[in-house]
């Protein structure tokens, strides 16, 4: 898989393995998988938990979607995300949070959002990263 290569990053990736362990022992994680013939071309994460400002709400986030690139055509990407929404549901979330890179767009230029929006995801806040201290 090519994802930490293919996405932008501020730092270098690298995955804090025990704590994706954890979460997923906690039941705090989910990873749903793409295959094609038993071969691993796509995954996306669901987290679930209740929302720190909001303590009786669970609330999920969607995160880290990859989907090899022969397999971006077609409607494989959109599945994914509806199962990963899916997923949320079974968990009992009822809200669901999805972070989009706005350094990353795919070869035809268009970002994330777009397929989002028909999804019926919402705009709701800005997160702006500053880069502390020395690099």
């Amino acid at each position: 898989m090519r994802h930490a290569y293919e996405v932008p990053r501020q730092e270098i990736f690298e995955p804090d393995w025990e704590r994706y362990i954890q979460y997923q022992a906690m039941g705090v994680m989910h990873v749903l998988t793409a295959r094609s013939g038993g071969q691993l071309v796509g995954y996306v994460m669901v987290f679930v938990n209740p929302h720190i400002h909001y303590a009786h709400t669970k609330w999920a986030n969607i995160s880290d979607p990859y989907l090899d690139p022969l397999y971006r055509t077609g409607w494989t990407g959109m599945r994914m995300l509806r199962e990963a929404e899916k997923k949320a549901i079974q968990l009992g979330a009822r809200f669901v949070d999805f972070a989009e890179n706005t350094a990353y767009s795919n070869p035809s230029g268009r970002r994330l959002g777009v397929a989002l929006k028909r999804l019926g995801y919402e705009p709701r806040d800005t997160i702006w990263t500053k880069r502390l201290g020395h690099a």
